[in-house]
């Protein structure tokens, strides 16, 4: 029994030691054994990843778009700084793993932490000496920390024990050193990192990327919009940690990763729990045209959600994001499945109260008033309909209709081939499903970064047109997978779309892009065919939409009738000119109702140059009128009679110290009139009627004002009334859209003819007229205009098939860049839109604009 007895203490003797050590090691570390780089990664860091030091060169140099997504702009300059400093000193082998934290700034680049395992021989203090840095050392702590100092570059490290540890800023070495002496509340004791790392094994040819959500929103504040900081908190809500194995190089179709959810994410619990696959019929539900969309299995989990409302809930439920809301949220959905369709549509009309707002097709569209749903859609107002199957919410009346439409015409993610070829490489019976559009993801996620990061990004960082990812349990972590399509063939070009913004109709008129002076950015003003007008911001934010009574019949004029404020827009319908603020408020005295509806646009003059401006208009009467900013008749215009019916504006330029304003009625008759109303030179005859708007040319030789018929024949007037023809010669000569543009050649405007599908460019090379050039497009194009780069002196043509939507550039050679055609249905423009120097196309396409970067 005594031997016994002494058998028991020494088993109770050796297990509290064990315990003791283990404790010890949890909070003071031992000397003896090496660290581990996780124990020295500040525990407030929400971005960090792992890369072999053999990898990094190929990280930096050639990375794959998916790396480019979560690397920072300046890692390549920090390594190189690290290598410098090093130089001969140290010896890395190939199996060295370096953890790099991201700390975001004010500025679009972020400050990098390395912390690296120290191999082979390294001598501290010789480091970066060779390279002629000179040192500074001080004590941190117990810890000696050096700071390097060379041609206003500053960087700091610590060597401590097994780790070398290196930044530009001291702060984040101090940091690192700092959670060293705090073992316990290391990345190496967090249970859900514990749990994700322990699951979730590296591959080769990859890097891991982790995200620590609950430190997202306060460590990344520096680059995020602030209006949007409340949304951002709730990320926390949904997981604890993510990770993503990301494809060093190449073009991957497959990347993997691991999610820890949030234990307080009731919906994440449920679909845990339930772990089955989404029934197909959710695929026959949901369109194809959403900016992302979250499928997922719920069990019985919604039906306590829900018991209020009496609703049959099913086991699965869709969350989407839809396009962008004029206040700049996004249009969110949820459609959950039901066991009872009839059962469903008499308990909608429990739900609040609930109000019948809109029977569209075979559908009632209800408003109803219930917290809970409205706070699952963003806090606005909610509409429910019911479908075969399933119930839609939504925060957004026209986005129901979209979806509903979208249901009714079979244009699903059923019938979406790409869609389906993504899905089957995904594990066939995952029970969360996840599909994001690159372009109108991009769209939903941009407001929520700040302006200088838009700005710095100056693009689309999304590197893929569409992604599909899957999601499987594996014990407590969630195992991602997500593929996207190979990479695009030469002749099926991934465009870089900036962003786009949808319209409530199909845009009508070529963009305006004009500077916010106060501001020093661009905006854009576009229209759509139901009467609206819009603002749009610069990185693609909806500021303000107006509508009209009457559709816009005139160019858009950048005006400033109070000087150095942010300028307006001025623009007439046929009943009225008006002018509008960057607020879309009319500005006093506007709009200026006319006495008789008018049959052009109207014309803004300012003939000083002194923003004092004259509004030029012709109306039904046959006579024309002339307004100052105030809305009063001008001396000579009060009216002009005799004008006849004028349907394009009055065209106004100077030359030779004079003014000339032209006008040219339906008849082929053209007046040319001095800023007092008086004739400039007699009344000009042509040959035919329905010629083509007026265009004009100053030059010491040769000015001229020029129109065209549509049959190719160019009518040509000098500054003193002489006029002459020249012939064109384009396809079958039927249908002549006729540009004036110096696109070739030397100062001098050329003639472009466009019939059909065939485009001619003529001009003047000394005194004689010849054909530059011929060109065929694929089929007939609707429209011809000339397109401005202010880093080129000569125009582009461009040209716009409305039908199939594109739109084709061409340079004075007849060259087509290998971007074009792109997607678009009106005239476009290019502009400097970020302030990097990148050309951006802005243009209309169907029911939106959208805005395309040129590399």
């Amino acid at each position: 029994m005594l031997a016994m007895n002494k058998k028991v203490v020494a088993s109770f003797i050796v297990l509290a030691t064990i315990l003791l050590l283990l404790l010890v090691f949890r909070v003071i570390r031992l000397p003896f054994l090496p660290i581990h780089p996780h124990q020295a990664m500040p525990n407030q860091t929400a971005l960090f990843f792992e890369i072999n030091i053999a990898d990094i060169e190929q990280l930096t140099i050639a990375p794959s778009p998916i790396a480019q997504l979560f690397l920072p702009e300046n890692l390549s300059q920090e390594v190189g700084l690290l290598r410098e400093i090093l130089g001969g000193g140290v010896d890395f082998p190939n199996h060295t793993e370096c953890l790099i934290s991201v700390n975001p700034t004010q500025h679009p680049a972020a400050d990098l932490l390395f912390i690296i395992p120290k191999m082979g021989h390294l001598d501290v203090d010789e480091i970066g000496i060779a390279a002629g840095w000179s040192r500074r050392v001080y004590q941190y702590g117990n810890e000696s920390l050096t700071t390097l100092k060379k041609a206003g570059n500053v960087c700091s490290f610590v060597v401590y024990r097994n780790l070398l540890i290196f930044a530009r800023h001291a702060y984040l070495v101090e940091d690192a050193l700092s959670q060293l002496k705090q073992p316990s509340s290391s990345l190496c004791t967090d249970k859900g990192f514990k749990k994700m790392n322990k699951r979730v094994p590296a591959e080769a040819g990859t890097f891991p990327v982790y995200i620590h959500f609950p430190s997202f929103q306060p460590q990344f504040a520096p680059m995020l919009n602030a209006v949007r900081f409340d949304q951002l908190k709730k990320v926390e809500t949904i997981g604890e940690w993510a990770l993503w194995n990301i494809p060093i190089s190449g073009n991957p179709a497959v990347w993997k990763g691991a999610f820890v959810p949030s234990e307080n994410n009731k919906m994440l619990m449920a679909n845990k729990q339930a772990n089955n696959p989404i029934d197909g019929k959710v695929w026959e539900t949901v369109p194809d045209n959403l900016a992302g969309t979250l499928a997922m299995a719920t069990g019985d989990a919604l039906t306590t959600f829900f018991q209020d409302t009496a609703l049959p809930i099913g086991n699965e439920a869709v969350f989407a994001i839809g396009e962008t809301l004029e206040n700049n949220q996004p249009e969110q959905f949820l459609l959950l499945a039901v066991t009872d369709t009839k059962l469903a549509e008499q308990a909608v009309q429990k739900i609040g109260p609930a109000t019948m707002e809109k029977e569209y097709q075979l559908f009632n569209i209800w408003n109803i008033k219930n917290k809970g749903i409205s706070s699952i859609l963003g806090g606005q107002p909610t509409y429910a309909a019911v479908l075969s199957g399933f119930i839609l919410f939504g925060n957004s009346l026209a986005g129901m209709e979209r979806w509903l439409g979208k249901y009714l015409a079979g244009q699903t993610l059923s019938k979406d081939v790409a869609f389906l070829a993504l899905k089957n490489e995904l594990p066939k019976d995952a029970p969360l499903l996840l599909q994001v559009d690159g372009v109108k993801g991009w769209q939903q996620i941009a407001p929520f970064w700040n302006e200088k990061m838009i700005v710095s990004l100056g693009r689309n960082p999304i590197p893929f047109e569409r992604m599909v990812g899957a999601l499987e349990w594996k014990g407590p972590v969630g195992q991602m997978t997500f593929v996207q399509p190979e990479k695009p063939k030469a002749e099926q070009r991934f465009v870089n779309i900036l962003w786009s913004v949808p319209l409530m109709a199909n845009a009508a008129l070529q963009p305006v892009v004009q500077m916010n002076q106060p501001k020093g950015e661009l905006d854009i003003f576009i229209t759509d065919d139901e009467n609206r007008i819009y603002l749009v911001s610069r990185s693609g934010q909806l500021l303000w939409r107006r509508q009209l009574p009457e559709r816009i019949q005139s160019d858009i004029f950048h005006v400033h009738l109070v000087n150095g404020d942010q300028g307006q827009f001025a623009f007439s319908t046929r009943s009225a000119i008006y002018v509008v603020d960057r607020a879309g408020e009319d500005v006093e005295g506007f709009p200026l109702e006319l006495a008789v509806p008018a049959t052009n646009g109207v014309t803004v003059v300012d003939f000083f140059q002194s923003n004092d401006y004259h509004f030029f208009i012709a109306c039904e009467n046959g006579k024309a009128y002339g307004f100052d900013e105030k809305g009063s008749p001008i001396e000579g215009w009060r009216p002009k009679e005799g004008i006849g019916w004028v349907e394009h504006p009055l065209l106004h330029f100077q030359a030779e110290g004079k003014d000339f304003l032209a006008m040219l009625d339906v008849t082929g008759k053209m007046k040319v009139f001095k800023k007092n109303g008086s004739d400039r030179f007699k009344t000009v005859v042509f040959d035919t009627p329905d010629l083509q708007r007026l265009d004009y040319q100053i030059s010491k030789s040769s000015s001229r004002i020029v129109t065209s018929n549509r049959e190719g024949k160019v009518y040509v007037t000098n500054l003193v009334g002489n006029h002459f023809g020249l012939q064109l010669r384009a396809g079958k000569n039927e249908e002549v859209k006729f540009l004036f543009a110096d696109v070739i050649g030397d100062e001098r405007k050329d003639y472009i003819a466009l019939s059909g599908n065939e485009l001619t460019v003529s001009h003047y090379e000394g005194n004689k007229f010849e054909k530059a050039f011929t060109h065929q497009y694929p089929w007939s194009q609707d429209e011809v205009f000339s397109v401005k780069w202010e880093r080129r002196n000569k125009d582009f043509i461009g040209t716009v098939n409305r039908s199939k939507k594109q739109l084709f550039l061409m340079d004075g050679s007849g060259r087509i860049p290998d971007q074009f055609p792109l997607a678009g249905s009106t005239p476009f423009v290019i502009a400097d839109l970020m302030g990097d120097g990148k050309p951006v196309v802005i243009a209309g396409n169907g029911a939106g604009v959208v805005a395309y970067v040129l590399e």
